[in-house]
């Protein structure tokens, strides 16, 4: 398993388990079904530079889903630019990265998680979090390994910590970072006495 936990300013002192992230799309076209809505991002160049535009691809709800984003770029968009007698240019930037998986929890760990966060901090300050339109490098050791990605709320009005992580106000309240501490080490000790060599590995 690993583990991972972000401080959030925004919302209360609490532990919110997170299933998804990915990127915000600025103007939505939907592929498929509404339920899992993978979208591609639509940018115009202004006036001034060469008369194009430019489709910037946001991962989806589902590794399935970005493979089929994928694939259905490939056949829509030089069939729908021949329609307007433009050209097309498409690249995925292999060479540079891989493509983006989205960050989904693996609902045993998920829970694992969640009942450990819950036995420290009581039901009360336990919450599952919404999906969420961000990338997340974490992604990708949920590719290998069952994850569980979370995050550890330290907002506190006092002092100013409101803001998101990213944003140039965001201000840490350190004073809950002990709790987040003990969550990461209680988690490593109970997972080793569950899932540790003595489990099976359908356990896993």
């Amino acid at each position: 398993m690993v583990s991972l936990m972000l401080v959030d300013a925004v919302s209360p002192p609490w532990f919110r388990s997170c299933s998804w992230m990915l990127y915000p799309p600025m103007v939505s076209l939907m592929l498929v079904d509404a339920v899992s809505p993978p979208m591609v991002s639509l940018m115009l160049v202004d006036a001034v530079s060469p008369p194009m535009v430019s489709l910037m691809v946001s991962p989806a709800l589902s590794p399935t889903h970005l493979l089929h984003m994928r694939d259905r770029v490939n056949k829509v968009v030089p069939a729908l630019a021949d329609g307007f007698g433009c050209t097309t240019t498409i690249s995925w930037r292999l060479d540079e990265q891989p493509l983006y998986p989205p960050t989904v929890n693996d609902p045993t760990m998920a829970e694992f998680q969640k009942d450990v966060a819950t036995s420290l901090l009581g039901s009360e300050n336990v919450a599952e979090a919404e999906v969420l339109m961000a990338g997340e490098d974490f992604s990708f050791f949920c590719q290998k390994v069952p994850c569980a990605f979370a995050f550890l709320g330290i907002r506190n009005e006092t002092i100013g910590s409101v803001h998101n992580l990213h944003n140039p106000l965001f201000k840490l309240d350190e004073g809950v970072l002990y709790k987040g501490a003990a969550l990461h080490a209680t988690t490593a000790i109970l997972f080793a006495r569950q899932f540790g060599p003595s489990a099976s590995k359908d356990e896993l």
